[in-house]
Parts: structure tokens; sequence; C-alpha cells
């Protein structure tokens, strides 16, 4: 006879069984515990059917497990789907989370209200800004600057290009200086005939170039850096340099992928390209305003 070591009762483990499977508890209590894993794996399969667990969720099943006095061995291949929720959990806040961000940022600008609920919501799921994917902390970023700049809050940068006096540089990003050039070509002309009148000898009719036809096109010239000072907008590249005064900006034309300044007396046009949206916001932003005050 073997003494149950979870009821201390006494039983009988037939034949060869107690040398293989070491059974230390009676069959009425092995049976008890296999219900009580059951419930268990119940419990955990209910809770994850939507493939989403909960703080709150989880919580119940440490508790339960707790109740049902289950060892982590027990629970063994619960805890195998557990991790799979908690896989599937995270995704699918981080999903949650790039919405509500993608949401408010639609207008360019993030409001105290909606840090608030984006606070609330980050909280409810418990995520921070490292949980997020880095494109949608990128997001997140551009939106909160945006938003500064639009109430004349703007970046103080340390850089590397001359300054002058109380001069403040408010942003710098890589671009692309597009131009547009000019190029000619002849329409109309002739270059004549040549025909043979003798051995050794060619003549060769009149011929005249025709129509001179200038013809503009645009083409990438410069690749540098555009800076935005309180005093000037400037593009440092690697063959030229190209400056706007705040006073002399008329104009501000912004594209999907780029920026363009006029000032007076220049007809040249030139485009400042850029695949960073919020690049070509901020700097729009920050232009008009230090210009209409210029």
């Amino acid at each position: 006879m073997t003494l149950c070591t979870n009821c201390g009762k006494e039983f009988k483990i037939h034949g060869f069984k107690k040398f293989i499977n070491n059974q230390t508890i009676c069959p009425d209590c092995h049976d008890d515990k296999d219900k009580k894993i059951q419930r268990y794996l119940d419990a955990v399969n209910y809770f994850g059917k939507d493939n989403y667990l909960s703080k709150e969720e989880e919580a119940a099943l440490q508790e339960l497990k707790l109740n049902l006095c289950l060892s982590d061995d027990d629970v063994k291949k619960g805890n195998k789907k557990i991790e799979n929720l908690r896989d599937s959990t995270v995704k699918a806040n981080i999903v949650a989370c790039d919405q509500k961000i993608a949401a408010i940022s639609s207008d360019g600008v993030i409001t105290p209200e909606e840090e608030n609920e984006l606070a609330e919501l980050m909280n409810t799921l418990g995520m921070t800004n490292e949980d997020l994917p880095d494109k949608t902390q990128q997001n997140l970023f551009d939106v909160r600057m945006l938003t500064n700049i639009s109430k004349g809050l703007f970046p103080n940068l340390q850089v590397n290009i001359l300054l002058k006096a109380n001069e403040i540089c408010h942003f710098a990003t890589p671009v692309q200086l597009m131009e547009e050039l000019t190029k000619t070509r002849y329409v109309g002309g002739s270059s004549g005939v040549s025909f043979r009148v003798a051995k050794g000898v060619t003549l060769r009719s009149g011929s005249f170039r025709g129509q001179a036809v200038k013809e503009s096109y645009k083409k990438v010239t410069d690749g540098g850096t555009l800076y935005v000072t309180n005093k000037k907008v400037l593009f440092v590249g690697a063959g030229k340099n190209v400056s706007y005064p705040m006073s002399k900006i008329i104009n501000i034309t912004k594209y999907t992928d780029g920026i363009k300044f006029e000032k007076e007396n220049e007809t040249k046009s030139r485009v400042f390209l850029t695949n960073r949206r919020s690049h070509i916001d901020a700097i729009g932003l920050i232009v008009s305003m230090l210009a209409q005050n210029s």
C-alpha cells in the first residue's frame, strides 16, 4: 500500500505501474487534479477566444491557478497558450495606438484633450512610447513638433554653419535642389544637298540653321541641407549655396515632396525636395510666420 501525498489515504498501485509512473497520489486525487487543470485550460481558452488577453484577464487566471493549488508544471500547456496570447495582445495594442495616433495627427496638430486620450489609452493597454514601432514614434514626435511650431514655439538648433549675431537656427533637413533650366534647339533648318559633278568634285547647296527655340525643363542639380533661421532660409549644397532673406520672401509653395520659395526680383525657379512631409509642413509654418514679421 502507498500513502497519497495529497490526501493521506492509503491506495494500492497495481502491477509494475509503481515502477513506471512513480505515482504518489491516489486515483481520486489524480482525477481531481485533472479536473482542476482542465478547468484552468477552459478559462484560458475562454479568455483567449478573441485572441486577446487583457491585464485583468491574466490576473484572473493567476488567481484561479492559486485557488486551484496548481503548480507551474500543472499549467504548462495553458502557459504556452498564454504566451501566444500575450504576443497577439501586444500586436493588437500596437495597432490600436497606431490608429489612435494617426487619427489625432491627421490635422497636423495634437490638442491637450487628444494628448490625455492617448495617455489614457496607452496606460490602459500598459504601453509606453518605447513599445511603439519606430515609424509610429516618429509620427507622434512630428505632430507634437508641428503643434509647438504652430504656437510659435520653434526649435533652437546647434548647427555647423556660421550664423550672424542674434541669428538662431530653427530647422535643418537634408534636401535635393531641383532647378528650372533651359536648352535651345533649332527648328525649320536645312543641312543642304551635296552632289557630285565630276570626278573628285562635289558641290554642296546652301544650308541654314533654322529658328532657335528655347525649352524649359526641371532637373536635380545639387544635394545638401536646407536651414531655416530667424533671418533667412539657406541651402548649403555640395556645389552651390542659395539664400532667401526673410524680408525678401514674397511667396511659399508647398508640394507633397518639396517646397519652393520666391523672393523679390528672382525669376529662376527652385524647389527643395524631401520625402519628409512633416518637414515640409514645419518649414512652411516657420518661414511663413517669420516672413510676416520681417
